[in-house]
């Protein structure tokens, strides 16, 4: 097996990282809203600090769409169970 010194492996790691970078750009590229290309980058498990990088923002904003997407997750999850539980008993005829 042959063997990288450390500068070798160095160059071409910079390079994977540009080549993702790039990729992870062209990506989100036809999203609008930093909000849905930040959902979109956090899909693909790119850290709050790796986005902010990606889309020259502040990592603090990125934190606070993670926030509210997880916010709203959770909040559109509970309407979905009281809207299933309220079909049910309309269904079988019940109250609550």
């Amino acid at each position: 097996m042959v063997e990288m010194d450390p500068k070798q492996f160095d160059e071409i790691n910079k390079k994977l990282d540009m080549v993702l970078r790039l990729l992870s750009l062209n990506f989100v590229k036809d999203l609008k809203s930093v909000r849905a290309k930040v959902e979109a980058l956090s899909s693909c498990g790119f850290q709050p600090k790796e986005i902010a990088i990606l889309l020259n923002k502040e990592p603090n904003h990125i934190h606070q769409i993670l926030h509210k997407l997880r916010t709203n997750e959770a909040s559109l999850g509970e309407e979905t169970t009281e809207s299933q539980r309220g079909g049910l008993n309309e269904q079988r005829g019940q109250d609550d």
